[in-house]
């Protein structure tokens, strides 16, 4: 449950960063798209860069792998050995032909899923998992709901269908393509040009190669590391793309494109338009301390902060160091006990005036409950410390007094011994004065 909802909050704050006003060049002439919608996002910050139509429901084809491939991340070993069932066979268009009892690794399936775009392969993998396709796309759609895609519907595992009940955003797919990108063997698998199946009991070695134009030499990218290609009748052809540049990572998404072709040469656009024109500043180190947070009820209520992550800013190249600033927010209330790690405030990234991202920050230790005097931003230490001083402050004040009494009894016995003393002598002189005038 705690990874699921951890991969919610990520996936609404990419959200969050998706909705946010694109960032502008001003002297930029944007891409001229071909396709029906198109989205391109700095992946560090989840800015938009350029979008088109990014939240009108298109059919994505093969695109609905991605989604495939996030169950299999969260749900799956890599190292798994699978026995393909009968469901999973006799598929059509983009598929491998496997075959009943045949076994591969989760890995092995995976990489024919995002490389070569294999139906069958989707299938298998959705049903080890739920046990069927039909309670695996039931999970598709759950999973779909959980990180708030509400613009997403899954009819099936592969997304070879033309009914347009199947059908998502470009805003929706990012979300998905960068949680999938977290993990660095999906990004490793979509890296790859081709890839062999190992030869089985019914095949031999199947040889893979990608989809992904990008990867060829013919429209070859520099710095592409994915993701996903589709077609369908309904969808057109479809493309995710992954490139990095000098520090920056972008995504694009085009859909219903005319020509495959041409949804690369999209992509390329914006590519071009995003490296060109823009670049990520890092404005935050991952672990760079904040100040310290106030904590009530802890046993200490002043406890160091440092940020969870790098963050990071979208800037036009044309910008000057003036148009980005960070702000420290703490949130309000933070009370104990709070475990090391808990998020109590975040790191602005402003741009122009504007918040345009933030990174969490967190707690640097854990916090336990400290006594009633805390609830006044006391410390148990403080409380401590300030009662060993008024102990140690009352102990001097009678320490001082007794010995104050102590002086005083010493002089007021050398005084009524002096005093004696003189009596004495008194007395003395005054017997001596009484011998002396005796007669006798």
């Amino acid at each position: 449950m705690s990874k699921r909802f951890i991969s919610f909050l990520m996936a609404v704050m990419v959200m969050i960063g998706c909705t946010a006003a694109p960032a502008f060049a001003e002297d930029a002439e944007e891409p001229d798209l071909h396709c029906k919608a198109a989205l391109l996002v700095d992946t560090k910050t989840d800015q938009v860069i350029y979008e088109k139509n990014s939240h009108k429901k298109l059919p994505m084809a093969s695109l609905t792998k991605m989604m495939t491939c996030l169950l299999v991340m969260e749900n799956l070993d890599l190292n798994k050995k699978v026995t393909i069932p009968a469901e999973a066979t006799g598929y059509i268009g983009s598929a491998i032909g496997l075959k009943k009892g045949e076994v591969f690794t989760v890995e092995e399936l995976l990489n024919a899923l995002m490389i070569y775009s294999a139906n069958d392969c989707a299938v298998a993998l959705g049903i080890e998992i739920a046990g069927s396709h039909l309670k695996f796309v039931e999970m598709m759609n759950a999973r779909a709901e959980e990180l708030g895609l509400e613009n997403t519907f899954f009819l099936n595992a592969n997304g070879f269908t033309n009914d347009k009940d199947h059908h998502t955003t470009a805003n929706d797919l990012y979300v998905i393509a960068k949680m999938i990108m977290q993990y660095p063997e999906v990004k490793k698998i979509t890296s790859k040009k081709s890839f062999t199946m190992p030869a089985t009991t019914e095949s031999g070695p199947r040889k893979l190669d990608t989809t992904n134009g990008l990867l060829k030499k013919k429209m070859h990218y520099d710095g592409t590391y994915g993701i996903k290609t589709g077609f369908m009748g309904a969808s057109g052809y479809c493309f995710v793309g992954g490139a990095e540049r000098d520090g920056m990572d972008l995504i694009c998404v085009v859909l219903n494109d005319e020509t495959r072709k041409e949804s690369f040469q999209d992509a390329i656009a914006m590519f071009d338009y995003g490296f060109n024109n823009f670049y990520t500043e890092k404005m935050v180190k991952k672990g760079s301390g904040t100040g310290n947070v106030k904590v009530r009820y802890g046993h200490e209520t002043f406890v160091p902060t440092e940020t969870k992550e790098d963050g990071y800013i979208t800037l036009p190249t044309q910008a000057d160091d003036s148009m980005a600033s960070t702000d420290i927010k703490f949130d309000e209330g933070i009370k104990a006990p709070i475990k090391k790690g808990t998020k109590v405030g975040v790191v602005e990234m402003i741009e122009d005036g504007k918040v345009v991202s933030t990174t969490d920050i967190v707690i640097t230790r854990d916090v336990k409950k400290g006594g009633p005097w805390s609830a006044w931003y006391i410390s148990d230490m403080m409380f401590y410390i300030a009662a060993a001083l008024i102990i140690a402050f009352f102990a001097i004040i009678i320490s001082m007094n007794v010995r104050r009494k102590k002086k005083i009894a010493a002089i007021e016995a050398e005084k009524a011994r002096r005093q004696a003393e003189h009596e004495a002598i008194l007395k003395a002189e005054k017997e001596d004065k009484i011998r002396r005038d005796w007669p006798f």
